[in-house]
């Protein structure tokens, strides 16, 4: 198994290979698949230390993904952050999502930033410390 300090899922091409073009440059080792069953297949074989999801991928929406990913043995703790182009999304199988209700599964995903922030740091190349959010 292959240790590296992120993977983005992410379905824009250009979106994907600029943010791992930018996080190279910061030093930051990241790695990524276009769909939901590359990803599977490529994170049974790794071990980030945080998942950058996209919600919405051609094969599946992210929140199921984020599913199958943590029943995954080796992605039970590791941290998964959504991003989307939208203003609004909330769990599908919510029958009436609002804005609030869509904030929360935002905010709850994201709570982990700080243990995010150290695990990058944690694995950058030479030690530096090097924020997830500091581009």
């Amino acid at each position: 198994m292959t240790a590296s300090p992120m993977f983005i899922i992410e379905d824009d091409d250009h979106f994907r290979e600029t943010f791992i073009d930018v996080m190279s440059l910061r030093g930051i080792e990241v790695t990524g698949a276009r769909t939901g069953d590359e990803a599977i297949k490529a994170l049974r074989l790794s071990q980030p230390s945080v998942i950058i999801m996209d919600v919405q991928l051609p094969d599946v929406h992210g929140f199921e993904l984020c599913r199958k990913v943590k029943r995954l043995e080796n992605q039970k703790d590791t941290p998964v952050i959504f991003v989307s182009a939208s203003t609004r999304y909330a769990d599908p199988r919510d029958p009436s999502p609002s804005p609030s209700r869509s904030c929360g599964t935002r905010s709850r995903s994201c709570s982990g930033r700080t243990t995010t922030d150290q695990q990058v740091k944690e694995k950058s190349p030479q030690g530096k410390p090097r924020g997830l959010f500091s581009f």
